[in-house]
Formats: structure tokens, C-alpha cells, sequence
């Protein structure tokens, strides 16, 4: 069904915080319990979905203007179309931030979409983000020496080889990413689907340091990809600690 001139303006505004909590309770009162049950059981944020809307929406406009289809789009950028789509289509638990980021510039919208990332810093920095285009500000780019990342960089290195077995390299990869004063460890799954060459990536953990204290704090991710501190351990000085209760994951939040 083709959208209404107003509905396709509402889709490609950035929407303020006031908008984006009002049109949500009014779409929960409206829908009631059908929309919680869809929400809960796809483990959707339906207020991130109404803030990455604009992006999905101007993406998929400024590809028709092309007169490019999604599958054409996706030979040109050489990712899978169901990759394509998830940008989109706002499937933010599918999105990779890498291709959104190529395909925003491949479109020439990286101007506006500077505008959006401004109006929901915290959002983009949830999906990996960075507010300068993935350039570190100075004060970042200094701080990592001073942390002894090397140092860092090497139990980190130790710490994925012992969790993962040789044997298992062909199903399950782990890795890491400094970005600022954090590290994030990931896990990647092979491709489930036949002639797929895409990895599945999940957060695992995130390290942060507090240059005030000299200590590091460990984080888990919830359903949402929202960072949240893990209290059931205090920061410390050294990761050592952190490592060993992310490897331990009593709780089970850290690997499922």
C-alpha cells in the first residue's frame, strides 16, 4: 500500500524525544497487548525503531531516485540483500554498523545523516557509531597509550585462545575492539544458511576505563545491545579479574 504524503514525511524526519515517547504511547494505547506480545517475542526497542526510522526511510529514497533495486544496490555494495534490507528496514538486531555506514556514504548522505547521529548520540553509540565518521578525537587517540593497551591488547589475546579450542575455528571465531578508553569482545558464528558467507557477530562483553580511578569496569549487553555495568564484580586495576568472571559467566549473560 502506498504511503500518504504526510505518512512519507513523518517517516524521513528526525524525530525529537518528545515525539518519539508520544507517538509510541499513543501506538501502545492504540494497539494494547497485541503490540507488547509483538514487541517481547521479536525482542524489538520500539522507541529505537521509531529514531533509526528516518534513516531506513531516506536510504530506501534516495536508492528509488536511483531507479536501483534492493538487489542491484546490494551487487553494488557486495553484501548479501537480506544484509541490504536489515539496513533498511531498521532491523537493528541484524544491522552491521560497517554497511550502514558505506551505504549512507555510497548514497551521499553522510551530511544529513551527521545531523541524525547529533540528534540521537546515544543510540549510535549503542550500535558502534563514532560522532566523527570512525576518526578518534585527540583526547581519545592520547589516552590509549597511557592505559599500557599493549599490555591490555596481550591478556586479552590469551584470554580468547584458552576460551576457544583450535578445533572449534571453523564454527566460532572470537575477537576484539578497542574504541576510545573501551574494549569490546565479540564472538562470530559461521553462516547458517547455505552459500551465506556472513558471520553472525554478537557483543559479548565491553571493558571500560575510568581515567579518574585507573580502573577498568566490565559490561554486559541486554537484549536491546544496551551496555549495561555488571555489578556482581567491582572495577579494578587489573582485567585480569573481569576476564576470568567473563570466562566463568555465572549468570549467563556474557555467552547465553
Amino acid at each position: 500500500m502506498e504511503l500518504s504524503r504526510k505518512q512519507r514525511q513523518f517517516r524521513r524526519k528526525i524525530l525529537t524525544e518528545t515525539e518519539i515517547r508520544a507517538f509510541a504511547k499513543a501506538t501502545k494505547a492504540l494497539l494494547g497487548p497485541r503490540l507488547s506480545d509483538v514487541i517481547q517475542g521479536r525482542q524489538i526497542n520500539f522507541e529505537d525503531s521509531l529514531r533509526y526510522m528516518s534513516v531506513g526511510a531516506r536510504l530506501e529514497e534516495a536508492r528509488t531516485k536511483r531507479g536501483v533495486s534492493p538487489k542491484e544496490m546490494a551487487a553494488e555494495l557486495k553484501v548479501p540483500r537480506y544484509r541490504l534490507e536489515s539496513v533498511e528496514k531498521g532491523r537493528l538486531r541484524e544491522l552491521q554498523p560497517e554497511l550502514l555506514l558505506r551505504y549512507v556514504d555510497h548514497l551521499g548522505l553522510k551530511n544529513w545523516f551527521g545531523k541524525w547521529k547529533k540528534a540521537n548520540a546515544e543510540l549510535s553509540g549503542r550500535m558502534g557509531l563514532t560522532s566523527n565518521d570512525g576518526q578518534k578525537s585527540a583526547e581519545t587517540a592520547a589516552a590509549l597509550p597511557m592505559l599500557g593497551k599493549s599490555l591490555v591488547e596481550k591478556k586479552i589475546d590469551a584470554f580468547l585462545k584458552k576460551r576457544l579450542p583450535p578445533w572449534a575455528a571453523a564454527e566460532v571465531r572470537l575477537s576484539y575492539k578497542f574504541r576510545g578508553t573501551s574494549v569490546t569482545i565479540y564472538e562470530h558464528r559461521a553462516p547458517w544458511r547455505e552459500g551465506d558467507a556472513e558471520w553472525t557477530t554478537m557483543s559479548v562483553a565491553q571493558l571500560r576505563y575510568d581515567a579518574k580511578s585507573g580502573q577498568w569496569a566490565l559490561y554486559c549487553a541486554d537484549r536491546n545491545s544496551r551496555w549495561h555495568e555488571y555489578t556482581d564484580v567491582l572495577p579494578t586495576k587489573n582485567i585480569d579479574g573481569l576476564l576470568s568472571e567473563i570466562d566463568r559467566d555465572p549468570t549467563g549473560i556474557f555467552w547465553g
